[in-house]
């Protein structure tokens, strides 16, 4: 169990002093989505809106249009979308998170909301068994979504204070019931890494900052089956302690991006072999991510004195980053989630996190 502090994407010094020191950010589909790209969801219509300073922002920023407004200002939470496969219909189910950016533990939230993605409207689901932040990457699969790791909270009553507590817990919330199942628990605990499903099977990717833990939790890989509710040890990131690593899976091969050094190495599922990929462009990088298209799409990305922001997108096929127009102002840094989303065929990104208003951004490739 951890004494209690906030770990966010400003505050953190890309280490952890004895195991801890940062925190992450925006929930991407990914969130945050987790999602292999083997098969894409499509999505809603653009929407005219009418936010008068929100507006500008997404006109000097044309690819990002605003979209309706999470309900409360939201903080390292994780997402992921389902897309009925009748109507095909995208919902972004937003999981957790924190209500404060730098608050206390006790500022962690259990609330679990869906997003209308044709509607642009937000509703209320089943909560969380448990307060819960800074989780895995969330994961659909047959309509499910898995969601491992992250931090939770106890109750110091000698101080009577909330603390932060890093959990192996694996839920699971099924969309056609509304409900959440505990599941086999993670072997260890761990934090903001990489998951995503393919064939059938889930692969984490993630880093444990308990002291208890070891050398042994720094850059493993994790595969879950949720036929067997067993997890067992794939393999080892090869560039060390996946630390906040971004990715996901496309066509078979899992992507993991190290947030400290920009390495990024490749894992084939087939094959269990290891490649590297191209360097990331920039030292500093502590945005989210998600597999889009065929890519990686990784937002807040920027030079170390905040210069040239973007979002930078890996072309697995030619090898290279590139660089698209940045999230709008309001999202830069609030440790949101990202996620794919789809409508009718027109697939986009929804970006949800960050003080309202303007804490939900929809993005047109």
């Amino acid at each position: 169990m951890l004494s209690y502090r906030r770990f966010s994407s400003q505050s953190v010094s890309r280490r952890v002093a004895g195991r801890l020191a940062a925190a992450l950010p925006l929930v991407l589909l990914s969130a945050a989505l987790g999602c292999s790209d083997d098969s894409e969801s499509p999505l809603a219509p653009p929407e005219t809106a009418s936010r008068s300073g929100i507006e500008a922002a997404a006109t000097a920023s044309a690819t990002w249009q605003p979209r309706a407004d999470y309900p409360t200002d939201l903080y390292n939470a994780v997402s992921a979308a389902y897309t009925n496969p009748s109507t095909l219909k995208s919902t972004l189910y937003v999981i957790g998170g924190a209500l404060k950016l730098g608050g206390p533990a006790g500022s962690q939230t259990d609330a679990v909301r869906a997003y209308n993605v044709s509607a642009n409207t937000w509703s209320l689901k089943a909560k969380l068994p448990t307060v819960l932040e800074q989780a895995n990457q969330a994961v659909e699969l047959n309509g499910k979504i898995y969601v491992a790791g992250g931090f939770s909270r106890f109750r110091d009553t000698k101080r009577n204070v909330w603390r932060l507590s890093e959990s192996k817990a694996l839920y699971v919330y099924d969309v056609a019931t509304n409900s959440w199942t505990r599941k086999a628990d993670m072997p260890q605990p761990g934090i903001h890494g990489v998951a995503a499903a393919y064939n059938g099977l889930i692969y984490v990717a993630t880093q444990c900052f308990d002291a208890s833990c070891g050398a042994f939790a720094n850059g493993v890989v994790w595969r879950y089956n949720p036929n067997t509710d067993r997890w067992v040890l794939e393999t080892r990131v090869p560039n060390g302690e996946t630390w906040r690593p971004a990715g996901g899976i496309i066509g078979g091969k899992l992507y993991v991006v190290d947030d400290a050094n920009g390495a990024t190495d490749i894992y084939d599922v087939t094959t269990k072999l290891w490649t590297t990929g191209p360097q990331r462009p920039f030292r500093r990088c502590e945005g989210t991510s998600t597999t889009f298209q065929a890519k990686v799409y990784l937002t807040n990305c920027a030079n170390d004195d905040g210069s040239d922001e973007s979002m930078l997108v890996l072309d697995p096929k030619a090898s290279t980053w590139t660089k698209l127009p940045a999230a709008p102002a309001e999202q830069r840094g609030a440790q949101a989630t990202l996620a794919r989303i789809g409508l009718n065929g027109v697939n986009r990104l929804e970006l949800v996190g960050g003080a309202k208003p303007g804490n939900n951004w929809q993005y047109t490739p």
